[in-house]
């Protein structure tokens, strides 16, 4: 009787340790799927926190070396805007900007200028909302 009890006991914890290694297993893959979905909704929120910090940088920017300038725009200055613009990767904002820059006249560049600060607005407005 002694070893038939032994060889039952070895069974029973056998079957404890595999009912262990299988909680554990599904466990680890249950964190490790919350994980990903964690870190993926992270760097959507870094990427639209990244692409709201740009727009805004650029509308400061644009409002400090052309809006509050008494003076002809400074070509580093027009280059440093263009090269933001672009950055930016937004086709609406960088339209208008073409827009606001190939104006003709005061009156239009003055439309122009408020349908760019607008887009601009818009855009931070969007990225604040994801």
């Amino acid at each position: 009787m002694n070893i038939s009890m032994k060889n039952s006991n070895k069974r029973g914890m056998t079957t404890i340790g595999v009912v262990v290694m299988v909680v554990l297993i599904v466990g680890n893959i249950f964190f490790a799927t919350m994980w990903i979905k964690s870190n993926s909704k992270l760097k959507v929120v870094t990427a639209s926190r990244e692409a709201e910090v740009a727009h805004a940088t650029f509308m400061v920017n644009f409002i400090e070396k052309v809006l509050k300038t008494e003076n002809e725009v400074a070509f580093e200055d027009r280059l440093k805007l263009e090269n933001e613009v672009r950055a930016l990767d937004n086709k609406e904002v960088f339209d208008q900007w073409k827009k606001f820059v190939e104006s003709e006249t005061p009156t239009i560049a003055q439309v122009n200028l408020k349908d760019l600060l607008a887009s601009i607005a818009r855009s931070i407005q969007v990225e604040a909302m994801r």
